[in-house]
């Protein structure tokens, strides 16, 4: 038996813990297969690997440590390419920690530098790019490659600028990612699972990892929506075109048919009409999720819907039992012309830009609560949740869309549901309006009406407070388009 068994085991005797935290040290900073496959992978001899897995699966250290076994041999050119400056940066920090320092013929350059080169003493050069910058791809003979979050890495990047470079000097090439679609990352991966010559693949969920606490496994199927779950956790290929709510809405509990008594706190969605859509307002309780609010109504002009809008949150407010409302509304394009004007008129709303991947947050996180019975919508609405899919670009990022081409319903509800979750549930300052005092509601009309100066360049504000500007069909709150009806 060696000496440091022998300590390693007097150590294990005499202080449990510190070696415990010897060996975690020691994963950390090398790699100690572990039995969730990781050796099938560092024993394949195949040209071209392929390895789809979940995250925490330990897909990076395995990258670095066959990084670190090729750079043994001299005069070698080695890339490791990921799909943006932070995974780069990520594989370089694995690659620095695993690599011994007395091999670096320089010190290596720090974690922030833009520049991730090591040299060897041995002439191996070992590179880091970005696959996100492609230029900075042409022109080199490489001998073997890293392609880090594969499927988020357009295939023309490795079909025209990675590929090309393994064929003088017969490279080879490891490509790792979490599954993204059918994409190039894919067609690569099934080449290994087919059997042709020289490829290899494999498929390891999270779950594989036995260093993962399966609570936290657990915890992650409980917050993302299942397909989600599917993707990212345990590995799946999943094709574009499912719809997103669609196990959701199997969940006994998940539709209603009517809505329900408002009381506590209520969150209000407001989705306003573009083109051919429709304008929604709906409202959840706090308390349950459950639907306590819905309207729906097109074709009127942008004045009528402002007040129709703050109509609808005055008698949410003096609903009895209601304790606070709170609304949000889509304020992107011109929708924030509206909440001005909102605002203006003492209407407390919030504004929520759908843009810079907002979306995708809100309907990922009521897809989840849908699935696991934190929220459900109206009958009336199903429709249009079933056709509202997810799809997935070139570069593998989520897409959410209507097949039929309205969201309207979708989106007003993401609102009242990603309220209910992160906002809190305190009251909000409206204007008192009595319906039965004309001057009262012309108070309000004044404010949201009020006319265009003379002279007054038309901005898109101007021109939505002109009520000469649109159709100039009026007509009164509960005299047209869906109701805003209490449930019993």
């Amino acid at each position: 038996m060696s000496n440091d068994r022998q300590r390693a085991e007097a150590l294990g005797r005499d202080n449990p813990e510190a070696l415990a935290r010897a060996r975690a040290e020691l994963r950390n900073r090398l790699l100690i297969p572990h039995s969730g496959g990781q050796e099938d992978i560092l024993q394949s001899e195949a040209r071209f690997r392929t390895l789809a897995a979940g995250r925490r699966w330990g897909k990076t250290k395995v990258a670095a440590h066959e990084i670190v076994r090729r750079a043994r041999k001299p005069n070698q050119m080695i890339w490791w390419i990921a799909n943006t400056y932070k995974n780069v940066s990520r594989g370089y920090r694995e690659v620095v920690n695993q690599i011994p320092p007395s091999w670096l013929a320089k010190p290596a350059p720090a974690y922030t530098s833009t520049t991730k080169i090591l040299q060897l003493k041995n002439g191996t050069m070992i590179e880091f790019y970005s696959g996100g910058s492609p230029d900075s791809l042409a022109g080199e003979g490489v001998d073997f490659v890293v392609v880090d979050e594969a499927a988020l890495i357009p295939d023309n990047v490795w079909q025209q600028l990675i590929r090309p470079t393994l064929m003088d000097t017969g490279g080879e090439a490891f490509i790792i990612s979490t599954p993204r679609g059918h994409n190039w990352f894919w067609q690569m991966w099934k080449l290994g699972q087919e059997g042709k010559p020289g490829y290899d693949s494999w498929h390891f969920a999270q779950t594989d990892n036995p260093y993962i606490p399966q609570a936290e496994t657990a915890a992650a199927k409980d917050e993302l929506p299942t397909i989600i779950f599917q993707q990212e956790i345990m590995a799946e290929f999943l094709a574009s075109g499912a719809s997103i709510f669609g196990l959701g809405l199997e969940r006994d509990g998940a539709v209603i048919d009517e809505i329900v008594e408002p009381r506590g706190n209520v969150f209000v969605g407001i989705d306003l009409a573009k083109k051919q859509d429709f304008t929604v307002i709906t409202a959840d309780r706090e308390s349950d999720g459950l639907p306590c609010y819905f309207e729906r109504f097109q074709d009127i002009d942008w004045p009528t819907q402002q007040r129709r809008i703050a109509y609808a949150i005055e008698e949410l407010e003096s609903a009895p039992g209601v304790d606070g409302v709170t609304a949000l509304i889509d304020s992107t394009g011109l929708g924030d012309v509206v909440h001005e004007n909102l605002i203006d008129a003492g209407v407390d709303v919030t504004p929520i830009d759908f843009n810079g991947g907002r979306k995708e947050q809100m309907a990922r996180l009521l897809a989840a609560d849908m699935e696991h019975g934190r929220a459900c919508i109206l009958n009336d609405m199903r429709e249009e949740f079933e056709s509202y899919e997810f799809t997935l670009t070139k570069s593998g990022r989520y897409q959410f869309e209507a097949a039929t081409g309205h969201d309207d319903m979708v989106a007003a509800k993401m609102l009242a549901n990603w309220g209910r979750v992160h906002e809190s549930g305190g009251n909000i300052e409206i204007v008192a309006i009595d319906r039965d005092d004309p001057s009262a509601e012309a108070a309000l009309r004044d404010v949201i009406l009020a006319p265009t100066p003379a002279g007054a360049p038309d901005t898109p504000s101007d021109i939505m407070a002109r009520p000469d500007a649109w159709d100039g069909r009026e007509f009164l709150l509960h005299g047209s388009g869906g109701g805003g009806f209490f449930g019993a």
